[in-house]
């Protein structure tokens, strides 16, 4: 057999890189390209981040699809589906994309690198998605969230006075937000190339299996099969539980569940992430417990062996059964195809509107006409929830009264209800949830069905 021939690899010439003419003394000539050269890099970088921004934008806009109007979707499923979109429709996306974002996250889409200074800059400057384009058509859903834009710029403009470590710490923040979207970027182009992905790397993670037959996902539990749909996937994670796909799973189904998990967990990181921020600027004392990790359960381990806390139990019992609730919610919406979605809700809508989370719906109206000439209108109604496992808690009550009077004009919702269940249930599932080993499906799966029926039954009621 005769042995196999290589070409001799042949090395190309490097070009030297193109750097501006420095005149001056030798040393002067080095640190000039220096100079330079890093200034290339740093405009590579900064192209680098423009292009994740983007790529990431619309990923997590995809995935929180039903938190817009269907003029939107449309929008949308043209450009994840490599459609062509008009010159109106990417003026729309573009914009609405922008205003989502720091609407979610505390910046501009297009400016999410610059700090709040440069971006005030801008704004006077009329640069970046600040100018108005007159060839876009301003649509409902465009100006609905340009008006809160406006709101949450106002109260930007009325929060306490910055000193140097505040805005260190906000800089430290800006750049972590910067980190997490370049860090799903590279994630989503591995998985598109087939390439590993390095956060599916943690051994904490819990695999998750595709039946082909059924179209399922599922886990193996001390070697039981159980099914998975995607609310249980995404919501545990406000658990510390986190997954990633089997390396044998079909495609399209491994790129489309990984694309899921990915894109969830650095939501919502970047959530907390903007939390912290609302904490930073406006001084707040506390904030919201985006996912129950071990810390708490240590403390709460703590509370059932009778140790001292300087946290009360009620407080503990509290941030559980809230989050329980938020979640149970979510996987309910998704699992009996519910005509509503839950949103979470930030640090500063917790400390100033009152409300724990919030819940969107579509009402549609029909109007004068008869069957296909009836006119159809539909509109978005937001309210935010209150939930409290406090049988009479005036406390509570006063609090979510105040707010609807202070903030009647500014608030981001158009109500918001209180939600009472005086249960144990929710520390009693959790508990076991715990001494179970956290199965996956969360502590909600130990909740009776009659409590269940009962807190869907007051959110469905706050929204009629």
């Amino acid at each position: 057999m005769p042995e196999p021939k290589f070409e001799p690899k042949i090395e190309e010439e490097k070009k030297p890189e193109e750097v501006s003419e420095i005149h001056g003394e030798p040393q002067e000539q080095e640190l000039g390209q220096e100079f330079v050269r890093r200034e290339l890099e740093e405009d590579k970088a900064e192209k680098e981040l423009r292009k994740a921004s983007y790529v990431v934008a619309i990923q997590m806009m995809n995935e929180a699809r039903n938190e817009f109007p269907e003029s939107i979707k449309t929008i949308l499923y043209k450009k994840v589906t490599g459609a062509k979109l008009t010159k109106s429709e990417k003026g729309s996306l573009f914009k609405v994309l922008s205003l989502w974002w720091r609407k979610k996250f505390g910046m501009d889409f297009f400016h999410r690198n610059l700090g709040e200074e440069e971006i005030e800059v801008l704004k006077k400057k009329g640069k970046g998605s600040y100018k108005h384009d007159p060839n876009v058509e301003m649509n409902e859903i465009f100006q609905r969230l340009k008006n809160q834009n406006k709101k949450i710029q106002k109260r930007d403009n009325v929060a306490p006075a910055k000193n140097q470590k505040t805005e260190t710490k906000l800089k430290k923040l800006t750049k972590q937000k910067k980190e997490k979207t370049l860090k799903l970027y590279r994630a989503l182009a591995n998985l598109d190339k087939g390439e590993p992905v390095d956060e599916f790397r943690d051994e904490m993670r819990r695999t998750i299996f595709y039946d082909e037959d059924s179209s399922n996902y599922f886990i193996l539990e001390a070697g039981t099969k159980k099914d998975l749909n995607i609310a249980d996937i995404l919501s545990d994670y406000a658990w510390g539980i986190k997954y990633v796909p089997d390396g044998e799973m079909v495609e399209p189904a491994y790129r489309i569940i990984a694309k899921r998990i990915l894109t969830n967990e650095v939501r919502r990181n970047l959530e907390s992430i903007y939390d912290e921020e609302l904490t930073v600027r406006f001084k707040i004392d506390g904030g919201i417990r985006r996912v129950i990790d071990r810390v708490f359960e240590k403390d709460w381990f703590a509370i059932l062996t009778n140790k001292d806390l300087k946290t009360p139990i009620a407080v503990l019992a509290g941030v559980v059964a809230e989050a329980m609730a938020r979640e149970l919610t979510n996987r309910l919406s998704y699992k009996q195809n519910l005509s509503f979605f839950v949103e979470r809700a930030n640090t500063l809508e917790d400390n100033k509107y009152k409300y724990d989370f919030k819940i969107r719906t579509t009402i549609t109206r029909r109007g004068v006409g008869v069957g296909d000439e009836a006119e159809v209108k539909k509109r978005i109604k937001k309210i935010g929830v209150q939930f409290t496992i406090i049988s009479k808690n005036r406390g509570k009550i006063q609090q979510v009264m105040e707010a609807k009077k202070q903030y009647a004009s500014e608030l981001p919702v158009d109500d918001i209800v209180l939600i009472r269940i005086n249960s144990f249930e929710f520390a009693n599932a959790y508990t076991r949830w715990l001494k179970e080993s956290k199965p996956s499906g969360g502590p909600e799966q130990f909740l009776s069905e009659e409590l269940k029926q009962q807190l869907l039954e007051a959110v469905m009621q706050g929204l009629v």
